[in-house]
């Protein structure tokens, strides 16, 4: 019997690349990935006061920390109960940078970043040759303990009341607070493209 199976549709179907059960089609995943970011950025739009962008923001930051959270756990399969605390001390090093010493909100900024990586690492190397509960434990008893350490420096930290008047950023001596939080916004949504890009490449 001869075969009459077509050598185009053979080669059509060898480069076919196979699709994981449940995963949606990239081109489709990217038009929705850029649709619902474009929809994102004209919020500013409709919610016009500070207090709505403020909200907005805060939701963009924790959504950030959640997607990260999600690099440990379902990528990594380590389940991280020091991932707030290391978050809690980037937020707090940029904080006391601008509020006590003084620094350049920018410089203060990568430098809180750079205190937060250090703080990670000195996390990550007792747990090296650790697994499961032992992680558990050692980055939860790290959690609290920085906890503790904020709330026992009331007079630095500012305790369970936090900090307030902190320092913002500017460009070109202007406050990105006094533009209605805008630049803020932006920032924010951009830095969560990117977490989100980051996590799907």
């Amino acid at each position: 019997m001869t075969d009459t199976t077509s050598p185009i549709t053979l080669s059509h179907t060898a480069a076919a690349t196979p699709i994981a059960p449940g995963r949606t089609p990239w081109k489709r995943e990217a038009i929705g990935f850029v649709l619902g970011f474009a929809l994102l950025a004209l919020l500013p739009l409709i919610f016009g006061d500070t207090y709505a962008r403020h909200i907005l923001i805060m939701a963009f930051i924790y959504a950030i920390v959640a997607s990260n959270w999600d690099l440990s756990l379902g990528y990594g399969g380590v389940f991280n109960f020091g991932h707030l605390a290391l978050f809690g001390i980037g937020v707090y090093a940029y904080s006391l940078l601008t509020k006590l010493a003084e620094f350049d909100p920018w410089i203060a900024l990568f430098a809180s970043g750079v205190i937060a990586t250090l703080a990670a690492i000195l996390v990550t190397i007792p747990i090296l040759r650790l697994k499961g509960i032992y992680i558990i434990l050692v980055t939860f008893g790290f959690a609290q303990l920085v906890m503790q350490v904020i709330i026992s420096q009331s007079a630095i930290t500012g305790g369970t009341q936090g900090l307030v008047r902190i320092p913002g950023l500017y460009v070109f001596d202007r406050n990105m607070v006094r533009d209605g939080k805008s630049a803020y916004f932006y920032i924010a949504l951009a830095l969560l493209v990117a977490s989100a890009l980051f996590l799907r490449v």
